[in-house]
């Protein structure tokens, strides 16, 4: 089994593949981070409040965070710094996503709209939508993260010279 989990980490059909889906990703949430920046804070918190998940305390706190932690780890992964980290990091907030898009699909509450991009389009997606492209994004994020040398085409490649 090990084995075959080295030939597929080594394979060069492989690393093209995670630059790809690194530059897929990251950019998403780069674009999704710098739309909530941009935007007024009231708009992304009265967003968030409207999902009904998190407390009025840390509906602000969550505004501030958020859209720095999706352009900072978006980065990450699309310029390949950090890639285990980034892709970690960009995993737990697709996971806390989906989890808010099951919560609100078992209230039976209505997607107004999901706040992924602020101001600059809205998806209008139903929860069916929005949880499939979570879910396809959580994979490609997995499967960047699987990856445990320096990318190729990436900033821990070029830091530890690695030949991938």
């Amino acid at each position: 089994m090990m084995t075959y989990v080295r030939k597929w980490q080594n394979n060069s059909a492989n690393n093209y593949l995670v630059v790809i889906f690194r530059i897929i990703v990251g950019g998403i949430f780069v674009l999704a981070g710098v739309s909530k920046l941009i935007a007024p804070l009231a708009e992304f918190i009265a967003v968030a409040d409207a999902w009904g998940i998190l407390p009025d305390p840390w509906l602000t706190l969550y505004a501030w965070t958020l859209p720095w932690a999706e352009v900072i780890f978006g980065l990450g992964l699309v310029v390949g710094a950090w890639h285990r980290l980034s892709a970690a990091m960009v995993g737990l907030m697709i996971v806390s996503f989906l989890v808010g898009i099951e919560i609100n699909f078992f209230r039976g509450k209505e997607l107004v709209d999901c706040g992924c991009f602020g101001q600059l389009f809205s998806l209008g997606e139903t929860f069916q939508e929005l949880w499939w492209r979570d879910v396809a994004l959580l994979l490609m994020t997995a499967w960047i993260g699987l990856m445990p040398k320096p990318l190729k085409w990436s900033v821990d490649g070029w830091l530890t010279k690695s030949k991938v």
